[in-house]
């Protein structure tokens, strides 16, 4: 067990991560012509890849400060710290840890977004967040 782990409030995240996810595979479009001309279309995406990516961060960031030592200031860091404590794989950690400068675009520079990229996200980056969970989870059931 991990003292100062909610993992009630980890839950929480996960389930809004899946809820997310479910309805970005709901509006996954057929090909980028039809996604670059729906603006609503490229909104709710926007706005689910980024709600998908901070409940990453979240979970990050409260597990590794319930683990204790310092935290990084920066979002990458908190995740590519869970790779070098074991809780994420190390390549995985490295990965995923990229979808926060993605974030922060979504989120500080959202009239520059790449739709390509926004596109590419939803056709193939999904599965991260499902793996994360997985990783989450099972760091859960060890540690309950």
């Amino acid at each position: 067990m991990v003292p100062g782990l909610d993992q009630i409030r980890v839950i929480r995240h996960l389930d809004d991560l899946s809820n997310s996810l479910r309805v970005l595979e709901d509006v996954r479009a057929d090909s980028f012509g039809t996604f670059e001309g729906d603006i609503r279309t490229q909104w709710l995406v926007e706005r689910g890849l980024e709600r998908c990516i901070q409940n990453v961060l979240d979970v990050s960031g409260h597990v590794l400060a319930a683990l204790g030592g310092p935290v990084p200031d920066d979002y990458a860091s908190v995740i590519l710290e869970l790779g070098k404590r074991g809780i994420l794989p190390p390549e995985f950690a490295s990965e995923i840890a990229r979808m926060a400068g993605f974030r922060n675009i979504l989120v500080h520079r959202y009239i520059e977004v790449d739709t390509k990229l926004v596109f590419d996200a939803l056709q193939t980056r999904l599965d991260d967040f499902r793996a994360f969970a997985r990783h989450i989870v099972s760091f859960l059931e060890a540690n309950a």
